[in-house]
This record gives structure tokens, C-alpha cells and sequence, in this order.
């Protein structure tokens, strides 16, 4: 029970912090005017489209393998799918904070869809690997 305890906990955590993290991250950038606008929200697209999927199935593996724990591959889907709501609808709070009155109707319609881009690339990234993942383990695992 106590281990169970304490693999939920770190999973949690460590899919959890870091989207949020990174976001807030980047928040400070856009407000601070650190850089080129541009180049920090294709960043966080990179991030949230690629980096952010692939670093949850790689801690998930990790840590499934630290702790030999085997399963629960829709619990890991549906954290991955929430992580990449959550870094994507902060992204968005973040550039509407910072230019969304300075733009005319059309740069903003360009802007939500290529968030919602982000967001279906993040999740195509984010399933595709850990069913990879899921495949890689199902191959390697020994019989009992």
C-alpha cells in the first residue's frame, strides 16, 4: 500500500510540475519582454507539441520500472492528455496576457488555431510514444 502511496505521488509530481513550471517559465519571459515574442511562443509550442509527451512516457517508464510496476496504461494516457490541456490553455492565458488586445480579429483566430494545433500534435505525440512504449515493454518482458 505504502509503495503505491509513494509511485502515485512521485507520478503525479513529476507529470504535473513540470508542464506548469515550464509554462510559468515562459510567462515570465512574455511579460518581462525577455526575447522575441515569436521565437518564446514557438517554444512553448515545441515544448507542449513534442518535449512535454515525450518526457511524461519517459518518466512513466522510469519510474513503472523503478517501482516494477506494470499496467495501468489508460491512467497514463489520460495524465499525458491532461498535461498537455493544461500546458496548452496555460499557454494560451499567457499570450492572451501579453498581446492579445494588441492584435486585430484575424492574427487572433490564427493564433487559437494554431494553439489548438499545439494541442492535438501534443496528444498525437504524447499517445503515439507511450503506445510505443507499451509495445516495447510487452516485447521485452520475460514470462513468468
Amino acid at each position: 500500500m505504502k509503495k503505491h502511496l509513494t509511485y502515485w505521488t512521485i507520478i503525479l509530481l513529476l507529470s504535473f510540475s513540470v508542464p506548469v513550471c515550464i509554462q510559468f517559465l515562459f510567462r515570465i519571459f512574455r511579460l518581462e519582454n525577455i526575447g522575441n515574442l515569436n521565437h518564446i511562443g514557438l517554444f512553448e509550442f515545441v515544448f507542449t507539441a513534442f518535449v512535454l509527451p515525450f518526457y511524461l512516457v519517459i518518466i512513466h517508464h522510469l519510474i513503472n520500472k523503478k517501482f516494477q510496476v506494470r499496467g495501468y496504461f489508460a491512467i497514463y494516457a489520460f495524465i499525458i492528455f491532461t498535461c498537455i490541456l493544461i500546458s496548452s490553455s496555460i499557454d494560451y492565458i499567457n499570450w492572451a496576457d501579453t498581446v492579445k488586445n494588441n492584435v486585430d480579429a484575424e492574427s487572433r483566430d490564427f493564433i487559437e488555431v494554431g494553439l489548438l494545433l499545439q494541442f492535438i500534435t501534443g496528444l498525437f505525440v504524447g499517445e503515439l510514444s507511450l503506445f510505443f512504449n507499451y509495445l516495447f515493454i510487452k516485447k521485452n518482458a520475460k514470462p513468468v
